[in-house]
Formats: C-alpha cells, sequence, structure tokens
C-alpha cells in the first residue's frame, strides 16, 4: 500500500513548520523594534488577492505552488519597504524559502 504524500514528507513538513514559526517570530521582531505607528502606511501596488494561499489541498506539487506564491510575495514586498532592516529581515526570509527542496521532485 502506497503512503499518502503527507506521510512520505512528514519530517521535511515538521522541519517547514519549525522554520515557518522562526520567520513569523523574526518578522514581527523586526517590525516591534524597527516601524513605528507613525512610519505605518499601507503598502502601495499590492494585491492581497495575489497572495491568498489555497491551503485545501496537501499534495507535494500544490505546496510547491504555495512556496513559490509565498517566495513572490517576498520579492514583491521587499521593493516596496522603505525600511532597511525589515527589508534585510525578509530577504532572509525570502533566501529560506528559496533553499527548500522542491517536494514534487
Amino acid at each position: 500500500m502506497k503512503k499518502p504524500p503527507i506521510e512520505i514528507h512528514s519530517e521535511e513538513f515538521s522541519r517547514r513548520a519549525k522554520g515557518c514559526l522562526k520567520r513569523k517570530q523574526r518578522l514581527e521582531r523586526s517590525r516591534r523594534e524597527n516601524i513605528t505607528e507613525i512610519t505605518l502606511e499601507p503598502i502601495e501596488g499590492l494585491d492581497a488577492a495575489v497572495y491568498k494561499l489555497n491551503l485545501a489541498n496537501s499534495l507535494p506539487q500544490d505546496i510547491d505552488r504555495i512556496e513559490n506564491q509565498i517566495i513572490r510575495f517576498y520579492s514583491d514586498v521587499i521593493l516596496k519597504i522603505n525600511i532597511l532592516e525589515s527589508r534585510r529581515v525578509l530577504k532572509r526570509c525570502q533566501k529560506e524559502h528559496n533553499n527548500l527542496i522542491m517536494l514534487s521532485e
């Protein structure tokens, strides 16, 4: 009996979940430390609908597509953020996503 993809990649999923939590903490810390409420303003030129993630499927190719969407989000946001430290944190997050293996390969 063939194992479902989620079981085949369970160790990788666990590693990615831990990485996600670390990136979330890093982004929240950057916002707390580097952005004051005075500097908060909407990011022009980004459409939230473009970055909406469909998390309903857990097939390897679906997860790869989500990862590519996240990488594109980081690329687009980095160009629009004018706070150097926040851009640095976003670039690091983007690099970590770029280094993930493709699950569908």
